[in-house]
């Protein structure tokens, strides 16, 4: 009987020291999975902040199929003025050289901002040919929302969104505005003497603009000028040749505004 007892007793103690040695590795896998666990929770937590970043991103922006079979992709917050939806508020001064222009303080649906703006030049106008839209990605003031510029005729429409409303800047082309580029400046022409860049931004609804880079003459004069009655400024500030010369340079190194076509 002790005999018995003895044998089962070991078999006890054997059984108890194979749980005690299967408890023991499995609390060190267990230790290593939680590390490892960690590990790629915060590598998989990386990833989808990264994703759902990107998915903010990528999310507000929405394809614009135009009139002319044409593709873009801009800010959803665009959607509803080219579905004919939503209209847009316009703001000009009417301050146009070429053409009897209207001066607006008004809100139009986009395809009739259009008819209007185009009914304002002849018939046979050769720049009216075609209307164009803005097929880059730029943001002048830097508030998370791109801007659109439509082309036509001597003229340009900038959009801009604020505060849940789209806006519709109607700009002059013919020597006022030319060469777009994604900062926002433009090219104008005045004389053979006075000419530069314009740069254009925002303030809320406000479209502001400045002229960053002009040459004028000290004399009054549409024709060329000697040398030394040449005016160089930056940014208002007259300054050297040399000086402005670098910054032109830098100036048109920006790339300028791809545009693609909106009807015909």
């Amino acid at each position: 009987k002790m005999e018995n007892n003895n044998s089962k007793g070991g078999l006890v103690v054997g059984i108890l020291i194979g749980i005690i040695i299967m408890l023991g590795v499995g609390a060190c896998l267990f230790a290593t999975n939680i590390i490892s666990f960690k590990g790629g929770s915060e590598e998989s937590t990386k990833n989808e902040e990264n994703e759902n970043k990107d998915d903010s991103t990528t999310s507000n922006m929405v394809k614009i199929t135009l009139p002319s079979g044409n593709v873009i992709t801009t800010n959803k917050e665009y959607e509803e003025i080219f579905n004919g939806n939503e209209k847009i508020a316009v703001r000009s001064d009417g301050a146009f050289p070429y053409k009897e222009a209207k001066a607006y303080n008004d809100e139009l649906y986009l395809e009739d901002l259009l008819k209007i703006e185009r009914n304002g030049y002849p018939d046979d106008f050769s720049a009216c040919k075609n209307t164009d839209i803005s097929n880059d990605s730029f943001d002048f003031d830097n508030d998370g929302i791109n801007e659109l510029i439509i082309s036509f005729c001597e003229e340009h429409i900038l959009f801009h969104y604020y505060d849940g409303k789209v806006y519709a800047y109607v700009l002059g082309g013919y020597r006022a505005n030319g060469n777009w580029r994604i900062d926002g400046t433009t090219v104008f022409s005045g004389s053979a003497v006075n000419g530069g860049y314009t740069k254009y931004t925002f303030n809320k609804d406000k479209l502001v603009s400045s002229i960053i880079l002009q040459t004028d003459s000290k004399i009054y004069t549409d024709s060329t000028a000697n040398p030394e009655d040449i005016i160089y400024k930056v940014n208002d500030k007259e300054v050297s040749k040399e000086e402005y010369d670098k910054k032109l340079e830098e100036q048109e190194k920006v790339k300028m505004v791809d545009f693609v076509n909106y009807s015909n």
